[in-house]
């Protein structure tokens, strides 16, 4: 792909904002695609020269004619880290594993190639949230490469490519990357190119490793194929897009469930099982041993005296599950039988793998059922840790049906796009998505207040780009 003038246009308003504090000059002249100079050599790039550069397909990239006064250095990055660490004691020690020196190793080469330290400055100023977020991802990876045994080369490519999964992003409108809440299907594809506009980048930086550009495009696909942007099965990934992708799946999962909700480490684990085929599974593995030498014991965030109206929510939400699944078992059926073609097979493989991690987890069996209803007649404090790490669990389903529904949508409006005779399916998808909305995010709330800083986006956003 080439990039567009507008995505070069966003970038150059993130870099006249920089300029404002940071001077970004450039290093040679700037000229259009047909040699003509546009910019001097020498330049500040300031409002009105981004604007006169906006207009213009260039004859090299913007970045490697620009340079900023002030980039983020190997010692500089190093000590971010640490910081963002010693604020997020829950993330362990540096030592573990003598993790430092790797770090402190893995910076000095990232941070040899100007072109990355460019961006993650410019990233660190106009999109702070997503800096923060991209340098926790980077020491978790970190963590992963050390447990899966990695090479120095991959580590280093894995380390890289999670400092730079998200640089994409600057080249996409600020207001929707920011954007809080709901986002339609139009802007949640606009957010998806992400990966490309970075991969692209990183495969265009001399002496860079082309793993790290590929590691950057298959961060958010998936073992089980219903990723993006290409939707590959497990066989068509590489280890290290996996990694990152690994590293961003607990990235966002520590801030659901530690950062927002009051969790300890040790509530991610259940998560990740629940989530057992989004990626391979001896990174999942290495994944759940390195939070098992992270975690602290599981800590409860519901006082005694809330616990049995929680009961009473997780038995409605049993009861809502078990109707879910049979209505949804026969729409995915309907549309298999009578429309059959790739995205329905699809739905319906998604629901297959949905119902094994029911059945496996036994959140359906009816034994479950009745250990509810009894804590529920006979409360005992014996039984409130595992009706918290229940609680956990249907969280956790809930967002899978959210994305089974997401799916079985999209398919169900091709079907009536090219047969309208069938728009009563519309109505039966909606109803569909009715039928299992828990109330446990209102259960799963915090109770006190935490010191918390943002490493990510909108939750929403960062539920359906990391999932």
């Amino acid at each position: 792909m080439s990039r567009s003038i507008s995505q070069q246009e966003r970038y150059l308003q993130h870099l006249a904002e920089v300029n404002q504090s940071n001077t970004v000059v450039a290093t040679e002249d700037i000229c259009n695609e047909a040699g003509a100079i546009l910019v001097p050599k020498g330049t500040p790039v300031t409002k009105q020269v981004s604007l006169k550069i906006a207009r213009h397909k260039l004859f090299k990239s913007l970045e490697s004619t620009i340079a900023l006064q002030k980039s983020i250095d190997a010692e500089k990055l190093t000590r971010a880290i640490c910081r963002l660490l010693s604020k997020h004691n829950a993330l362990g020690t540096l030592k573990l594993n003598q993790i430092e020196s790797q770090l402190r190793m893995q910076c000095r080469a990232f941070c040899h190639f100007p072109l990355l330290t460019q961006k993650l400055t410019v990233l660190a100023k106009r999109l702070p949230a997503i800096y923060y977020r991209s340098l926790a991802n980077a020491y978790t990876a970190l963590l992963l490469t050390t447990e899966l045994q990695l090479d120095e080369r991959a580590t280093h490519v894995v380390f890289s490519a999670a400092l730079m999964s998200e640089i994409g992003l600057l080249h996409i409108d600020p207001d929707l990357v920011t954007k809080q809440g709901k986002i339609t299907p139009e802007q949640w594809r606009s957010l998806q190119d992400h990966v490309v506009i970075g991969a692209y980048y990183l495969a265009q930086v001399p002496g860079l490793p082309k793993a790290v550009a590929r590691a950057v495009a298959e961060h958010h696909e998936q073992a089980d194929g219903f990723g993006y942007p290409n939707a590959k099965q497990a066989e068509q990934l590489n280890t290290e897009g996996q990694v990152v992708g690994m590293a961003a799946t607990i990235g966002a999962i520590y801030k659901k469930y530690v950062l927002d909700k009051g969790y300890s480490l040790s509530a991610l684990v259940p998560v990740l099982q629940v989530n057992a085929t989004v990626h391979p599974s001896h990174i999942q593995g290495a994944a759940i041993r390195v939070l098992h030498k992270l975690s602290e014991p599981f800590c409860r965030v519901h006082p005694d005296n809330s616990i049995p109206q929680l009961v009473k929510r997780l038995i409605h939400c049993h009861h809502s599950l078990c109707h879910y699944m049979h209505s949804a078992e026969q729409l995915i059926g309907e549309l298999v039988e009578h429309f059959n073609c790739l995205n329905s097979r699809r739905v319906d493989a998604m629901f297959k793998q949905l119902k094994l991690i029911l059945i496996t987890s036994g959140l359906l069996n009816q034994e479950q059922l009745q250990w509810l209803e009894r804590v529920c007649e006979q409360p005992s404090s014996d039984n409130y840790s595992a009706l918290e790490h229940h609680a956990l669990l249907l969280d956790e389903v809930d967002w899978q049906c959210h994305r089974l529904n997401s799916a079985l949508s999209l398919v169900v409006r091709q079907v009536v796009d090219t047969q309208p005779d069938q728009v009563d399916l519309l109505e039966r998808c909606r109803a569909l998505s009715q039928q299992f909305q828990t109330p446990i995010d209102d259960m799963l709330q915090p109770l006190m207040a935490r010191e918390t800083i943002s490493l990510g986006i909108g939750q929403s956003q960062l539920v359906a780009a990391d999932g």
